[in-house]
């Protein structure tokens, strides 16, 4: 099973993300995300063991700001919006 699958404007992220997978998803991501895309993530259907989650979203934000492109989050669950704010840092990643 693919854990990023692009169709479009769009990238849907599946699975669970935890910390012994983290640089798959990573991996996997970097190879979507290209110069000027204009994508939104969507993470309706990925799980998260406990805060492997963050890493990730910041990765994502960094990739964003290195390729110029503007990517957006659909469906981040409350605890990713409670962790993010936890850490401070919920304006920075917009979720």
């Amino acid at each position: 099973m693919k854990m990023v699958n692009r169709q479009g404007e769009n990238i849907f992220l599946t699975g669970e993300v935890n910390l012994d997978n983290l640089s798959d998803f990573c991996r996997d991501l970097k190879t979507e995300l290209k110069v000027n895309d204009v994508v939104s993530i969507s993470f309706d259907s990925l799980d998260s063991k406990g805060s492997a989650i963050l890493p990730l979203l910041i990765f994502l934000r960094r990739q964003e700001r290195e390729l110029s492109a503007t990517v957006t989050f659909k469906g981040c669950s409350t605890k990713v919006h409670e962790m993010a704010s936890l850490a401070g840092l919920s304006e920075e990643l917009g979720v």
